[in-house]
């Protein structure tokens, strides 16, 4: 199955088409401008972000059945999505808002809780309830920074490597 995004009549839907029956199906649709959607690593969850004639970030969370799990109103200009590979149901969500100041949000589809993360922007899970990110130096740019890491359960924070360009986990 894949889905796409289709706008029919003004209207944007998220559409899953099976390749095999050719059967489709639409799991959400919306009068406002999708421009991304991002499954988790089972497929069973999809973040959505929709921009209205506000240009406000209206982000939700669908099932694979299309049922709304969460939905939300940003007046923000960006927002990143962030799947825990480990815990289908867990959803970091960085908010980059006009007055360049941004949030990071853990979000538990299921019980709809957020909690608000004190971490810098373009996190990556590392392991089931850990995130790491650059820990970049706030007065002055450079193109190295030290990468530390966060740890979910306990709020702890700690310096795993100096001086790195570039991680992936």
């Amino acid at each position: 199955e894949i889905l796409y995004v289709s706008n029919v009549n003004g209207n944007d839907k998220v559409i899953a088409y099976n390749l095999y029956t050719g059967e489709q199906t639409i799991l959400f649709q919306t009068s406002n401008t999708i421009v991304q959607v991002y499954a988790n690593n089972a497929y069973t969850y999809f973040a959505i972000e929709s921009k209205d004639l506000q240009n406000n970030s209206n982000v939700t969370i669908i099932n694979k059945n299309g049922e709304t799990l969460f939905d939300d109103i940003l007046a923000i200009d960006l927002v990143e999505f962030a799947w825990n590979p480990y815990e289908e149901n867990e959803l970091l969500i960085t908010k980059y808002y006009p007055s360049f100041t941004t949030e990071v949000t853990l979000l538990d589809v299921q019980t709809r809780e957020q909690k608000e993360l004190h971490v810098i922007p373009y996190v990556q899970w590392f392991s089931s309830n850990e995130i790491g990110y650059f820990n970049w130096n706030e007065e002055g740019a450079s193109l190295e920074a030290p990468i530390e890491l966060y740890n979910l359960q306990t709020e702890s924070k700690e310096q795993l490597i100096t001086g790195a360009l570039l991680f992936t986990s």
